[in-house]
This record gives C-alpha cells, structure tokens and sequence, in this order.
C-alpha cells in the first residue's frame, strides 16, 4: 500500500528521473532505502540502522533484506542534495 502511494504522488518517479540526469547515477537501491525509511516513519520511526535490521520483519518489506546499511546513509545524502527536484 506504501508503494502505491509512492507512485503515485510522484516521488518514485521523481527519484528515477533525477538519477537518469544525474552523472553520479542513482542506484535502485537507494531508492528502496528511502522507501522502507518512509514506510518505517509512517508505521514505527526507527532509525536507518533500525529499518535496516528489523524493518523488513516489522512491515514484511522484502527489498530491505537485500539493502546493505550503507545505502540508508547514502540514499539519504543523495536525497537532501536534490530534495527541490524531488
């Protein structure tokens, strides 16, 4: 349900167009970071390190099995850089 309500208000969307355009590029993975962090905030805010560990088992979000800690930090970064694009 999350997810639907990512895309459909665009931040998905936002998020991948901003990474086609950028030369850094945007890893998919970055983009499943901020979205298990958004799903923590609305349901149980955690910390990243939080999410990371037992969020997928909290809120059944299986990409945060596959995500490694640092993209929560990073995502995170990448965010704030382009936060007015988003």
């Amino acid at each position: 349900m999350i997810k639907l309500l990512w895309e459909k208000l665009g931040i998905g969307e936002a998020l991948r167009s901003i990474g086609k355009h950028n030369q850094k590029g945007w890893p998919g993975s970055y983009e499943q970071a901020l979205l298990a962090m958004t799903a923590n905030r609305l349901c149980e805010p955690e910390s990243k390190l939080g999410v990371w560990i037992d969020g997928y088992q909290k809120y059944i979000f299986p990409p945060v099995i596959t995500l490694k800690l640092d993209y929560m930090y990073e995502s995170m970064d990448y965010f704030y850089d382009h936060a007015k694009e988003v």
